[in-house]
């Protein structure tokens, strides 16, 4: 399941169809950050009134070369010069990228490394289960930095007692076979080792806005917490989790 653009179309999952098109760029943009290395985050404000997300890397690109443009007249040249990163400046700078199609050496520079980002094979697109996975974990992970946290592919353990699991999947609360198989895999877990609490995240969308507890009876010493908790850009964490200690 793609979640990014080539400079043709754009790839969007089913569960984010439906936002506007800021709440859309602004979806992508935080995911992005929480993605790459922090010399490639962009201000979330330039999802603000971009008509589509190749719109907002082109923007960041732009205001960094006539920022780095108006530095460079008033101070003395570069001690450090990156012979890729000019090759790729330059080549944004004159739309040629075709003596560069072929080279894969990483430009020091970081509005480089964004431009060879987007121009390298003419599309930014990830894996939205992965995206989707690792932006929760970075915001969990920010909120709460003295936690012990341990992620194995979608399953986050907070302190060896908090349970999550995440999907990038469009959940409809209001068909139960649309997240049976997520709750009994769940279950399963659960009958195996006791949590504190257990969490079952999807992201937020038009159908599926609110907690949801799941009232499950495997024991009377077992009393884990499992509930369906839909995730969003705002989302927080981090008051439930304290509760827990």
């Amino acid at each position: 399941m793609p979640f990014g653009f080539n400079f043709k179309q754009e790839f969007i999952p089913d569960v984010f169809k439906d936002l506007t098109r800021e709440d859309l760029n602004l979806t992508f943009l935080h995911q992005y950050n929480a993605f790459v290395d922090e010399k490639l985050v962009i201000p979330i404000a330039y999802a603000k009134n971009a008509r589509n997300f190749r719109m907002i890397f082109e923007k960041r690109i732009q205001d960094i070369l006539k920022f780095s443009f108006l530095k460079a007249k008033h101070k003395s040249p570069l001690k450090k010069f990156c012979i890729f990163s000019h090759l790729w400046i330059k080549a944004y700078k004159y739309k040629d990228f075709s003596v560069l199609k072929n080279v894969f050496f990483t430009p020091k520079m970081p509005v480089a490394r964004m431009i060879q980002m987007l121009y390298q094979n003419e599309e930014l697109i990830f894996n939205a289960r992965e995206f989707f996975i690792n932006y929760v974990y970075e915001k969990i992970a920010k909120q709460n930095p003295k936690r012990q946290l341990e992620l194995k592919d979608n399953f986050l353990l907070i302190d060896g007692h908090f349970a999550v699991l995440i999907y990038a999947k469009n959940c409809d609360i209001n068909q139960k076979s649309n997240f049976a198989l997520e709750v009994n895999q769940a279950l399963k877990m659960i009958q195996n080792q006791e949590f504190s609490r257990f969490y079952i995240i999807f992201p937020k969308n038009k159908n599926f806005k609110r907690h949801i507890e799941i009232k499950h009876f495997l024991s009377e010493k077992n009393k884990t917490m499992l509930k369906l908790v839909p995730y969003s850009i705002t989302n927080k964490l981090k008051g439930e989790i304290k509760q827990c200690q």
